[in-house]
């Protein structure tokens, strides 16, 4: 086997980012290469994963700093470093990418989001703005890819890049629960993952709000004024609307524990419509699934084709608090139907919908890139 070192990039993830450090990263060592992060990231630490760190200083708060000189920093960085594959997770990095060219090395741009739709997110800009500049951003994106090798994080980033090789971010398989974390007589409900309005903080409080029969436990990074307007919806309510990860980054390990150290009735996510997430899979999907509890997620049809070809749970309209604690009381009600859903999503996890067999596939690409 021959041997890869592989750089990876981006000043704009956590240093413990779960796709770049704990997955992609993380699989490289372990199987035998060399693996080097190079990140803007200040607080980066080495852990007992055999990555090499490289942190390059940049001016923090500055956006414009970020794209036009610790993109510039980083990349210089790489290029010292002499790898066989440079490995990009920013957009912005592509501006920097014809600095790696010749270094005989190969460049693999990565799309963890599409990028387009995610600035329809953007409320503080007019929709004229929002969509003039996703048409640049977008064509920009295109253009400056094409002389890279590209990977995607979700299959339906195809539609924008149908040459792209998707290395998909699911779970790592030893987040598969030893037994089923689900309970039809618990009253706890989980949601995983960064708190936003768009990704239905709203939703989330509205229920602890309408229904005094759950308890709402939510675990990642939650901004202050986010925080402020789901207490303000929950009002009595919101004491069984838990948050874990006030203001400060959650680390996959701790989201991890929480999940698998107490029984749960389901996973949600009640997210509102929009073109930036109605197409996704989850990553929390999978994380549900592992830990072999039943999803009650938003009823976009991509999501209920998920739930249906897996049979692991129900959709319902986000906004109908009725819909939603409907079917909470069908879980309770059908403890077996229920537990069957959070079997079948263990064993897929398991067998099949897991990183190990992405990460085979990470490891294939760099090598047949290589030639």
């Amino acid at each position: 086997m021959r041997s890869i070192k592989a750089v990876h990039i981006s000043t704009v993830h956590h240093s413990m980012d779960p796709r770049i450090r704990l997955k992609q990263l993380a699989f490289i060592a372990q199987a035998g290469h060399e693996a080097v992060f190079v990140t803007g990231d200040q607080d980066a630490r080495l852990l007992d994963d055999r990555v090499n760190i490289e942190v390059v200083p940049f001016a923090r708060g500055n956006r414009l700093a970020r794209i036009l000189l610790a993109g510039l920093l980083a990349t210089l960085k790489a290029r010292s470093l002499k790898a066989d594959v440079y490995h990009l997770h920013d957009p912005e990095l592509l501006l920097w990418a014809w600095l790696l060219a010749g270094r005989a090395g190969v460049i693999v741009y990565d799309v963890h989001e599409d990028y387009v739709t995610a600035l329809g997110q953007k409320r503080y800009l007019s929709l004229a703005v929002r969509s003039l500049l996703g048409r640049i951003i977008g064509a920009l994106e295109d253009r400056l890819s094409r002389s890279t090798h590209r990977v995607i994080a979700e299959k339906y980033y195809a539609e924008r890049f149908p040459d792209a090789t998707p290395i998909l971010n699911y779970p790592e398989v030893d987040l598969v629960s030893e037994e089923s974390c689900f309970s039809a007589s618990s009253r706890k409900v989980i949601y995983t993952g960064n708190v936003t309005i768009e990704r239905g903080a709203e939703n989330l409080a509205r229920l602890v709000a309408e229904s005094s029969d759950y308890d709402v436990v939510v675990v990642g990074k939650c901004d202050q004024a986010v925080f402020d307007r789901m207490q303000e919806l929950a009002g009595p309510g919101s004491s069984r609307l838990e948050v874990e990860g006030l203001e400060r980054f959650v680390p996959f390990s701790a989201i991890q524990t929480r999940c698998q150290s107490e029984k749960w009735l389901a996973g949600l996510a009640l997210f509102p419509d929009s073109d930036h997430y109605r197409k996704k899979e989850l990553t929390k999907f999978f994380e549900y699934m592992a830990i072999g509890i039943p999803l009650v997620i938003s009823n976009f049809e991509p999501w209920q084709r998920f739930v249906r070809d897996y049979g692991v749970g129900i959709c319902v309209d986000p906004t109908d608090m009725r819909a939603v604690t409907g079917a909470l009381r069908w879980l309770k009600d059908h403890p077996g139907d229920a537990e069957e859903m959070g079997v079948r999503g263990r064993e897929l996890v398991k067998n099949e919908l897991n990183w190990q067999s992405e990460g085979r596939k990470l490891i294939d690409f760099y090598e047949s890139r290589m030639g």
